[in-house]
């Protein structure tokens, strides 16, 4: 009989915690069924119940304290069998730091689900994979991507989440990387093709900061006068963009705020078209989301989304004045975006959480057993 693992995965599993990462986390840990694993992961307030219910799950308390960031750091030298899912922060590289002081290497199983850089990285992604490579520029700057760096390096095995991604991966780190796609919550995010707004609704979803572009929404807003345009979710650009739309009269585009995952399965249900105007992204969660609410979507084609086949279930450029035409066309041909957002809920059917925990708990174990030699 095989024993029992026990693998740290230092996340937060709070219920209302709505960072990509952890939301992914919540949704694995929520169905993983193995009993031959126990799953150690974090909550700082209210912690989701599907993952209290789950047997197979221990929830460590962290307190709500200012020092909750040191107290992950410490947990990754104790007594686990591996680590999965690590974050990208300094405290993460602590705990890793630590983990190889104390108790020498252990298995470190990390995601790649995007890619942080600047200018010269893109150049070396561009002219090693032949293809127009973008980078994300995190808010941390350049401290943040080497320690983003520091922890791909020390982790022993990497998951991408696209074969893009994995391509990507291997350039920078000369790391094998298994591919492993993410999913939904097809019980929250699913379609509603008989609805459709009088008026177009173009909607986007993501942190208002530079990275995400949002300020696009105010060129769509601007050229495109017969539709609506809201961007969900709320960061540091929100203010700035909300005033300057204001200021220019702009009565046709909004930015709301966040919301929770059922208000924004709602929200997509009750749109047109979902547009991306990130140059940067791995597989963009609300991209999968948006596609099972039926919108047709307009992306941009630099990080080669698995999510949005070009004519297909959306339409995929390279440029600005070829995203502000795409979202146009749509925007006026409901029978092409109506047609486009019934394939994308179709291919949709392939992401629910619950065909694909199982190949994530499959390989993950996969993965630990063989380094243990059992």
């Amino acid at each position: 009989m095989k024993r029992t693992l026990h693998v740290l995965v230092p996340r937060i599993i709070d219920e209302h915690n709505l960072n990509a990462q952890n939301q992914n986390a919540k949704e694995l840990l929520s169905r993983f069924v193995s009993p031959c694993v126990i799953w150690h992961t974090f909550n700082y307030g209210k912690p989701d119940p599907r993952i209290q219910r789950n047997p197979c799950v221990r929830v460590h308390s962290l307190n709500e304290s200012r020092f909750w960031p040191w107290k992950i750091a410490s947990y990754y030298p104790r007594s686990f069998d591996a680590v999965f899912y690590p974050g990208m922060e300094k405290w993460d590289l602590l705990g890793l730091n630590l983990l190889r002081i104390r108790r020498g290497t252990r298995t470190v199983i990390a995601t790649f689900e995007g890619v942080p850089g600047d200018m010269n990285r893109e150049e070396f992604l561009t002219s090693k994979l032949g293809k127009t490579t973008k980078c994300f520029r995190p808010r941390g700057g350049p401290k943040w991507t080497r320690c983003f760096d520091s922890i791909m390096r020390k982790a022993s095995s990497t998951i991408a989440i696209s074969e893009h991604m994995q391509a990507i991966c291997s350039a920078l780190y000369l790391k094998q990387t298994e591919v492993l796609p993410l999913g939904i919550d097809a019980n929250t995010f699913y379609s509603n093709c008989e609805h459709r707004p009088a008026i177009p609704v173009v909607v986007g979803a993501g942190t208002v900061y530079n990275a995400k572009r949002p300020e696009m929404f105010l060129a769509l807003a601007r050229k495109i006068k017969n539709a609506e345009f809201r961007w969900i979710g709320d960061g540091p650009s929100r203010a700035i963009l909300s005033a300057t739309a204001k200021n220019e009269n702009l009565s046709n585009v909004s930015f709301p705020g966040s919301v929770g995952r059922q208000e924004l399965a709602r929200i997509f249900r009750q749109a047109t078209v979902f547009a991306l105007p990130s140059l940067s992204e791995g597989v963009p969660k609300v991209s999968q989301e948006a596609a099972a609410c039926g919108l047709a979507q307009v992306i941009f084609g630099y990080y080669q989304s698995p999510t949005v086949v070009d004519g297909k279930n959306g339409l995929v450029v390279y440029d600005d004045d070829s995203f502000i035409s795409a979202v146009e066309r749509l925007v006026n041909d409901a029978d092409l975006s109506r047609s486009m957002g019934e394939r994308g809920a179709l291919m949709s059917q392939l992401w629910n959480w619950d065909s694909v925990a199982p190949k994530w708990e499959s390989a993950i174990c996969q993965t630990i057993r063989s380094s243990l030699g059992d």
